[in-house]
């Protein structure tokens, strides 16, 4: 009996050191996305350049924090996943294909403009290049897929007024007269 203790013991141990490693790992995401986005809010314009040192230093806090718990284990995918914009509507059942294909295009968009930015500041011309090219290959995409709808749209209206057009015709009492 005391064996099955230990091992209740040494579950709810595990368990704790998950919940606190799982903590730790969202602060890390929580301090990486509002450096982020301070960060490209500073590049458009905006943003809080004064805070851009505390948050870099709430970053690190934040992975020491991490790595006390869960000890130096690399953990990329995760601060990957964290920046990573793409791909967070996959999951929605009811997402059209069409849905789906323009919000590929909008994010085709999003990471070749991300991609010249990243460039300029860089002073890499051939990625800014390559970034530009991603970018308004995107744009085409999002026009032609908004054109289609827009055509579609147009045809299934034509359809709701071609009936009514027609039972009207036939309602018209005829000005012929019999003869």
């Amino acid at each position: 009996m005391k064996v099955v203790a230990e091992n209740s013991e040494a579950e709810l141990e595990a368990r704790r050191k998950q919940e606190a490693t799982d903590r730790a790992r969202e602060q890390v995401v929580r301090a990486l996305r509002e450096l982020a986005a301070n960060l490209l809010r500073v590049i458009r314009g905006a943003g809080k350049p004064w805070t851009l040192g505390q948050d870099a230093a709430e970053v690190v806090i934040a992975i020491e924090a991490y790595q006390e718990i869960a000890g130096p284990t690399l953990f990329a995918d995760d601060i990957a996943a964290a920046l990573r914009i793409q791909e967070h509507y996959r999951h929605l059942p009811s997402l059209s294909s069409r849905e789906a294909e323009r919000l590929d295009a909008e994010e085709q968009v999003v990471r070749g403009a991300l991609q010249v930015v990243a460039s300029k500041l860089l002073g890499q011309r051939t990625q800014e290049a390559a970034g530009d090219d991603e970018m308004h290959r995107g744009i085409r995409e999002f026009g032609e897929i908004r054109a289609e709808a827009k055509r579609e749209h147009l045809v299934a209206m034509r359809a709701l007024k071609a009936p009514k057009a027609r039972s009207k015709a036939r309602a018209r009492p005829s000005t012929k007269k019999p003869g």
